[in-house]
């Protein structure tokens, strides 16, 4: 069973609306027996028998929308542009449509036309938009940025120290081949925002000098604190200022 779009628009459109109740039955009947070039054949009788209803000509109504192209063939003329957008030669499914309406010079009507129905359900117009999704993908690959766009783009955003900043991301991001982990940098202005953000972040916690000199100094004078209360117990006021002096130290 041949399968196919069916337009759930016409019935907002002022032609179909000024239809009769049987007139839109046909109009159905016609869309869903034509043929897939939107060649519907007359057969009275068995379209009678199929709508329910007598039929022995086409409506008026139709005149716009149907073209006769022999004794006993009509064309719908919305037909090919709404199943298929632009017919094309080189495309597959087309081929036969063409075929049959060069058959009844009509061909030129539908060929190069604007594309009215962008959603196209013909499996050759769906390659082609899997190879155009393929082609953005190429099209927006990573590209590593150069030492001067990174200081420019640090400047501009004002990021504190962006010279030594912006020289360190770079050759840091460099050196791993602008990867995240496992994975390609995607975006290295966001890796950017993060950088500073990171570096801000370090600057606002206090640095600890935990270098062998710094520690043995601040241990004696903590020794030696210890000592001078050895005589008696200290409060723990006294405590609190012994830690903290000695913490102040570590810090400065």
């Amino acid at each position: 069973m041949a399968k196919r779009f069916t337009d759930n628009q016409k019935w907002s459109k002022s032609w179909y609306m000024d239809l009769t109740l049987d007139e839109k039955l046909l109009w159905i009947y016609m869309t869903d027996s034509c043929d897939h070039a939107g060649i519907w054949e007359v057969n009275w009788k068995l379209t009678s028998f199929m709508v329910g209803f007598q039929v022995t000509q086409l409506p008026e109504a139709f005149n716009k929308q149907v073209q006769v192209v022999s004794d006993n063939k009509l064309w719908l003329k919305d037909f090919c542009e709404f199943q298929y957008g632009t017919l094309n030669p080189n495309v597959n499914a087309h081929k036969s449509v063409i075929s049959i309406l060069t058959k009844y010079n009509i061909i030129k009507s539908t060929l190069n036309e604007p594309l009215i129905n962008p959603t196209l359900g013909v499996k050759d117009k769906d390659k082609d938009k899997v190879k155009d999704k393929v082609k953005v993908k190429k099209d927006v690959r990573f590209k590593s940025p150069t030492l001067d766009e990174i200081i420019n783009y640090f400047k501009k955003m004002k990021y504190p120290d962006y010279k030594n900043q912006s020289e360190k991301f770079f050759f840091f991001y460099e050196s791993k081949g602008w990867m995240v982990g496992k994975n390609k940098m995607k975006n290295w202005k966001m890796a950017a925002g993060n950088w500073n953000k990171n570096n801000n972040d370090n600057n606002n916690n206090s640095v600890v000098d935990l270098s062998d000199d710094k520690v043995k100094k601040e241990r004696n004078n903590f020794d030696r604190q210890v000592t001078n209360y050895g005589q008696r117990s200290a409060s723990s006021e006294e405590v609190k200022e012994i830690l903290s002096s000695f913490k102040k130290r570590m810090v400065d």
